[in-house]
């Protein structure tokens, strides 16, 4: 018996659907650069089309200290399948800390 309910589209109101496992998201430190690199699962909403990662391990498999962490970074930019986290000056998003 699986212990979480898929995630929920809250505008559509209906399960988002399983789109690819095994993504990867590099992690940004909050002034630009690479931080950590985690293994996600990526779900669309059939309706809006709005996508998220959810399913993250309990740990990223490399963080920014680790010998080899940039040249894994610049390996897995050259994938279709990886997600960088925009750095926060980026961003426009109200309220956040």
């Amino acid at each position: 018996m699986c212990n979480w309910h898929v995630p929920v589209c809250v505008s559509c109101r209906i399960n988002l659907r399983p789109k690819k496992n095994g993504v990867t998201f590099i992690e940004d430190d909050g002034i630009g650069n690479p931080y950590a690199i985690w293994d996600s699962d990526m779900w669309d909403c059939p309706c809006c089309g709005i996508s998220v990662l959810t399913g993250f391990g309990k740990e990223p498999w490399r963080l920014h200290f680790d010998s080899d962490f940039h040249q894994v970074v610049e390996k897995e930019m050259n994938s279709e399948w990886t997600i960088r986290e925009r750095p926060k000056q980026e961003r426009k998003v109200e309220n956040e800390p």
